[in-house]
């Protein structure tokens, strides 16, 4: 709850954050567009400031004690990474959906794997702990091919699997027993 990894207390933030932009009219271009104009440049200007607050006010190497709060390394579940880091997807995600109002088909198979999000976050955790270093191909290009790779396999998957049922596995069990069908 307080402390490892991944807090609770930490993570409570992004946590309701997209609690609420998922309860934003997504389908409206000028939240779209809102998205993009507000979270982008919050997304760029947080690390910036981070950068120039630790060059300038921070001690010589890494942060300690106070100067931990201007650490905008990912994921030492500082406030400016989070604030980061949540500002960044809420930007991806503006643009995303205004790209896709530009070219739906090519778009479908990423929105395919978006309905089943709950299944491949639980599946890639359970990949990640059963080959942990799965990632860690030596290089930055390596990664990204990685990633790439398993985003288009997710993609076609997704697309055959809402072929032959409207949820995805998991998804299913996050509806209410009396609207499962």
């Amino acid at each position: 709850m307080l402390s490892g990894p991944y807090p609770l207390v930490t993570w409570a933030a992004p946590f309701c954050a997209g609690v609420w932009l998922g309860r934003r009219d997504l389908a409206s271009p000028r939240v779209r567009r809102r998205l993009l104009l507000i979270a982008g440049p919050i997304a760029v200007a947080v690390p910036v400031a981070a950068w120039l607050m630790a060059g300038r006010l921070g001690p010589a190497g890494p942060p300690s004690g106070w100067w931990q709060l201007l650490d905008d390394v990912p994921h030492r579940q500082m406030p400016l990474w989070l604030l980061s880091a949540t500002a960044s997807a809420a930007a991806v995600l503006g643009l995303s959906l205004l790209l896709a109002d530009r070219a739906p088909r090519a778009a479908a198979p990423l929105a395919a794997a978006g309905r089943l999000a709950f299944t491949w976050y639980v599946l890639h955790l359970l990949v990640l702990h059963a080959a942990p270093t799965v990632l860690r191909t030596g290089s930055n290009i390596g990664t990204i091919a990685v990633v790439i790779a398993v985003t288009m396999v997710m993609a076609v998957a997704s697309v055959l699997w809402l072929r032959v049922a409207s949820r995805g596995p998991l998804e299913v069990v996050l509806q209410p027993p009396w609207r499962r069908g």
